[in-house]
């Protein structure tokens, strides 16, 4: 778990205070973070019947016994957000989280910056 916490986690979760996720990207995070619960934990072997088993997600959720990278990530965004609002107005990460860019022209479907 300390690779994960250390290494894995914060790659994954770099810079998603900004982020506008939407639920389609949250389940692929939470997919991810799945996956690599599965691979530190491993499989388990069934006496009754010998042969080896998968592990179930609630299965591996209660052996990391942490929050599912999708609430870590929403704490964090609680967070920054705190940090934000206590800043100075006068400050420039305030006004450029209050700005709206000059000239963006947003073709439908395609975001500000095109295909």
């Amino acid at each position: 778990m300390t690779l994960y916490n250390t290494i894995i986690k914060p790659v994954l979760l770099y810079g998603a205070e900004t982020w506008s996720i939407t639920k389609k990207g949250e389940h692929q995070l939470q997919v991810f973070g799945n996956k690599v619960y599965r691979k530190i934990f491993g499989g388990y072997f069934e006496q009754s019947t010998q042969t080896w088993k998968r592990r179930h997600n609630v299965d591996i959720h209660g052996l990391a016994k942490q929050p599912n990278i999708v609430a870590t990530m929403n704490a964090n965004r609680l967070r920054w957000m705190g940090h934000l609002m206590r800043v100075d107005r006068n400050r420039a990460a305030w006004s450029i989280y209050t700005s709206t860019p000059m000239d963006a022209k947003s073709m439908v479907g395609t975001g500000l910056t095109g295909p």
